[in-house]
This record gives structure tokens, sequence and C-alpha cells, in this order.
């Protein structure tokens, strides 16, 4: 009985310190990040940057003409005029359309 509770033991023990080892040929390095990702995040850097200031005129380079925007709300805009039409509606106070 005393045999077989020390071999379990040691079994145990051996488990666990293999399971803490380092493994080494699992860290594999990381490949290099695709130059698009750069891009999108210049993208919305400039898109938040415009919606912050409230210039929508900084917002148009960074849509096609012949957008289609589908806002929260399910609200569709089409194009530069129809964004324009509706920030002016939403995020402006009334006071000032």
């Amino acid at each position: 009985m005393l045999m077989n509770t020390t071999r379990l033991t040691l079994l145990i023990a051996l488990t666990f310190s293999l399971a803490c080892l380092p493994r080494t040929g699992a860290q594999a390095a990381a490949p290099p990040e695709d130059p698009a990702h750069q891009e999108l995040r210049a993208l919305r850097d400039g898109l938040l940057a415009a919606i912050n200031r409230g210039d929508l005129a900084g917002i148009e380079p960074f849509l096609h003409t012949n957008c289609v925007v589908t806002w929260h709300n399910a609200e569709v805009s089409r194009g530069h005029a129809g964004v324009r039409a509706y920030f002016d509606r939403v995020m402006k106070p009334k006071s000032r359309r």
C-alpha cells in the first residue's frame, strides 16, 4: 500500500513538473503584419478625427462618391450629399441647421 502511494505521488509530481516546463518549439516567431492593417488604422484615425471635429468636408475624402452608408438606426444615406444631410440632421443642434 505504501509503495503504491509513493508511486502515485511521484507520478503526479513528475506530471506537474513536465507540465511546467517551457515549450520552446511551440513559441514560433509572429508573422510580419500585413501593411493593410496600418492603412486601415490610418483610415479609422482620419475618419474619427474629422467626426470629432465636426468636419464634414474632412469625412468626404474617405468616402467613395457613390457610397451607401447604413447607420445604426437602419437609415440609409447615398453619396456625399446623403451623408452630409444625415450629419446635418442628426449631429447639429436644430438651432444651427
